[in-house]
């Protein structure tokens, strides 16, 4: 029982520490070898069964979650968490995007791009370890499903609209297989790294307020000042 009661009471701190260990792994042994075994497999069958237009879905975001577009598609989501929920919710949205940039700068491991005959041919460049795509929906989004769970003030759609966030976020790395641009290697390192990164956001989000109240009070006033406070939103 105090084994149980320790692994609870650190729930966030394992959590994270296992995904990160798993994406250090992952990295080092892509770094050290071409294709994994199943991966070929695996994006052949999912570009073979495109059947419920997941490919068109990562064409599209293709063109929105692009380095041109991707900015403007986060500052944007950042004012729709504040015109929704507050200066606190932009702030957090905002934060959770400038942890996509460290990983989305660089290739992590120079693994090219899929072809359309699945070959492994190095002579393309460098391609995408993790998907850049897939970070930055699981991190934008991510945080907008866990505000709009924890702050719409109707029930439905406090449980409807996270569903249909993270619907659209679990189906992401598929469409990006159909779609061949990623390797499933890709997409797996892509949800070890974001996944910690987005929990790390969900731990901060109710500590951060106490602090500044506590340590900073013209901070929490500008941050707190216009926050809409919802069903689950008290800070302790």
């Amino acid at each position: 029982m105090r084994v149980a009661r320790w692994i609870w009471e650190q729930r966030w701190g394992l959590s994270i520490a296992v995904m990160l260990i798993g994406a250090a792994a992952l990295t080092a042994i892509v770094r050290n070898s071409q294709l994994l075994a199943g991966e070929v497999p695996i994006t052949q069958w999912l570009s073979d069964h495109d059947g419920y237009g997941l490919g068109r879905i990562a064409e599209v975001w293709d063109v929105l979650v692009t380095g041109k577009t991707a900015p403007a598609l986060w500052i944007g989501t950042v004012l729709v968490a504040w015109w929704s929920w507050g200066r606190y919710a932009g702030a957090t949205v905002f934060g959770a995007g400038l942890l996509t940039a460290p990983v989305s700068l660089i290739d992590l491991a120079a693994r090219p791009r899929p072809t359309a005959s699945l070959e492994w041919i190095t002579a393309g460049g460098v391609g995408g370890y993790p998907s850049g795509h897939v970070m930055f929906v699981i991190l934008i989004f991510g945080a907008l499903a866990f505000l709009a769970g924890r702050h719409m003030a109707i029930p439905w759609q406090r449980n409807a609209i996270p569903w249909g966030i993270w619907t659209f976020i679990a189906l992401m790395g598929p469409a990006r297989l159909m779609s061949l641009t990623h390797w499933p290697a890709d997409i797996g390192a892509s949800y070890l790294i974001a996944f910690p990164q987005l929990l790390f956001v969900y731990w901060m989000y109710p500590r951060v307020l106490p602090y500044l109240r506590d340590n900073l009070p013209w901070a929490y006033a500008w941050l707190h000042g216009d926050r809409v406070m919802g069903t689950r939103s008290d800070i302790a």
